[in-house]
């Protein structure tokens, strides 16, 4: 054999190693970022799609969500939060985005249109349209209880409808949107 073959054979023994250090590299790197997803995904953000209008015009229909649903957020919930919640007792089974309206405590009432909470009429410049529905209660919020309404209050089905939702039930606080772009960016 000549030095010129030992020379061609070497490097290329040399460049099938780095090919082999290379894809073992790139095949760590995905595992490492799937399992990375797979962690956020279980126990921090997901996402969400609003499939009907009961939120517009805050959330079109078709709309994505990113979901913050650490189970540390339960009983932090505040007012005017966006939630998703699941398949609360008297209400159809069903997964719901809807805005907390009233939290523990809370006295609300619905007159001639207005919420009133706590015996002064909310502000609400996110509400689509002035609510046809007349009255409801007086109603106080008890221990671990949300009211929750749509923000198209004319096309929600909502704590109105069957009555308040338990801590327990809900999922997580919707944080963000993605979809679509228009919309894009940190929800209030």
């Amino acid at each position: 054999m000549t030095d010129e073959v030992k020379i061609l054979e070497q490097e290329e023994v040399r460049s099938t190693s780095a090919k082999i250090i290379t894809a073992t590299i790139e095949a760590l790197i995905i595992l490492t970022a799937l399992i990375l997803v797979l962690i956020i995904r279980s126990y921090w953000l997901e996402t969400a799609v609003v499939i009907s209008g009961s939120m517009k015009p805050t959330l079109p229909v078709d709309c994505r969500l990113v979901v913050d649903h650490r189970a540390a957020l339960h009983g932090t919930w505040k007012r005017d939060d966006i939630v998703v919640f699941t398949d609360p007792p008297n209400w159809p089974p069903d997964t719901y985005i809807k805005r907390i309206i009233a939290v523990p405590g809370d006295v609300i009432q619905i007159d001639n249109g207005a919420v009133i909470l706590n015996g002064k009429v909310l502000s609400e410049p996110f509400v689509a349209g002035k609510q046809i529905r007349q009255s409801y209660g007086p109603w106080q919020m008890g221990p671990n209880q949300y009211f929750m309404m749509g923000d198209n209050r004319n096309d929600s089905e909502d704590s109105r409808d069957h009555g308040a939702v338990l801590d327990k039930d809900i999922h997580g606080r919707a944080i963000f949107q993605l979809w679509p772009l228009s919309g894009f960016g940190k929800l209030h």
